[in-house]
């Protein structure tokens, strides 16, 4: 199965944010980068790890990600153990509870070895001591490549 072949393995990719509006300046025009660890497939379904670069801004931890791929289509969940937010004045910060599920879709090519789309968070809210933080929907592209 040339899915099977294609998916498992290492994929060290990118991601970036599309809207400003809801955003710190310091985040606006830059690529986190992180590596996709693909151990398990089956059934067009796939489990795994990941972990994000944080000296470019990633979520601190080593995170899971499942997912399926059908046809060229991918979709996965990443779900990371750390739930952290960049303030405006661009320190990363850890919150209580869980960092939300961020959705990604796309599509692989398989002359390229690469994986493109898109991912969202959706709306969500946690707390800093007392007080509420308010996380608005974001959301922003991917890409990532095998690695041989």
């Amino acid at each position: 199965n040339y899915n099977y072949i294609f998916m498992l393995g290492v994929w060290q990719g990118q991601y970036w944010f599309d809207e400003y509006k809801n955003i710190p300046e310091i985040l606006k025009n830059r690529k986190t980068s992180f590596n996709l660890y693909i151990n398990e497939f089956a059934n067009n379904n796939f489990s795994g790890n990941v972990q994000d670069d944080l000296e470019t801004g990633g979520t601190p931890g080593i995170g899971t990600i499942n997912g399926s791929v059908m046809g060229n289509n991918i979709d996965f969940v990443k779900k990371m153990p750390v739930r952290s937010a960049i303030f405006p004045d661009g320190q990363m910060r850890t919150l209580k509870g869980k960092h939300p599920k961020i959705h990604y879709s796309g599509i692989w090519d398989q002359t390229t070895k690469t994986l493109t789309g898109t991912w969202k968070i959706k709306f969500g809210i946690s707390w800093l001591g007392i007080v509420p933080i308010i996380h608005p929907p974001t959301k922003g592209h991917w890409i990532a490549r095998k690695q041989v």
